[in-house]
């Protein structure tokens, strides 16, 4: 990049969904910032809370992309769905986002997190998660590398979950999801795939991506990831409703 040439930007947000659904319903309710499509999709939830979840993760990545694009809030919802082309069939049920922007939306038990840059950002991925108080059997060899897992102690799961957001981030900004194992990704000191365990996958789909930390609430782990080293900005959830 030359020396002058301002960084794009990625805004992020995470919001409490109660307190998010609470200040929208000010606004006339979530439902007037999202399109049918994620109305849709959020009733298709069978319980009611992971409906809301969804709903306002929807919402959330919708008004920080007209954030992106210099739309007024209410112009949220009439912006153009885009679904990129799965990376393992080449159909057309890839990565959700909206035409025009670099969007990724994460959700996890109350809190939901979203974050919107200009297509030059290239693309983005993101994921929120719980802290848990245990993990699974099994953990370290499904999710860590063995240097990774070597690098943490036994109990150490606020470590272990802060690299698993990292990877689901990185998985998600380049198309794959996990359909490669987590434990397949490198999150440092470059993002990069190991061949061995990734068979069938791009290894150079993380050439370019970095990840970084984004603050959490209490108890929970989440990420960012994005082409080279872009400049963070936090939205504040009320921010959003602001013209």
């Amino acid at each position: 990049m030359s020396r002058g040439t301002a960084s794009p930007v990625v805004l992020h947000a995470v919001a409490h969904v109660s307190d998010f659904t609470a200040a929208a319903a000010e606004r006339g309710g979530l439902e007037r910032f999202v399109s049918a499509v994620d109305l849709a999709s959020a009733q298709r939830h069978a319980a009611p809370e992971d409906g809301a979840r969804a709903l306002a993760a929807r919402a959330l990545a919708r008004l920080l992309s007209a954030r992106v694009l210099g739309l007024a809030p209410i112009r949220a919802a009439g912006l153009a769905p885009r679904a990129d082309a799965c990376r393992s069939c080449g159909g057309a049920h890839g990565k959700p986002g909206v035409e025009g922007v670099s969007v990724n939306w994460s959700r996890s038990g109350a809190w939901v997190m979203a974050a919107a840059a200009p297509p030059a950002a290239g693309p983005l991925g993101v994921d929120i998660e719980r802290i848990p108080g245990t993990l699974f059997d099994g953990f370290d060899a499904h999710c860590l590398s063995p240097l990774e897992s070597s690098s943490l102690a036994p109990h150490d799961v606020e470590g272990r979950m802060r690299l698993w957001v990292a990877k689901e981030a990185l998985l998600k900004a380049c198309g794959y999801g996990l359909s490669i194992p987590p434990a397949a990704v490198r999150t440092s000191p470059l993002p990069a795939i190991d061949p061995l365990m990734a068979d069938g996958a791009d290894t150079r789909a993380l050439d370019g991506l970095s990840v970084h930390k984004v603050s959490a609430p209490g108890g929970y782990a989440a990420a960012a990831s994005c082409r080279g080293q872009l400049q963070l900005v936090a939205v504040t959830p009320h921010q959003l409703f602001s013209a």
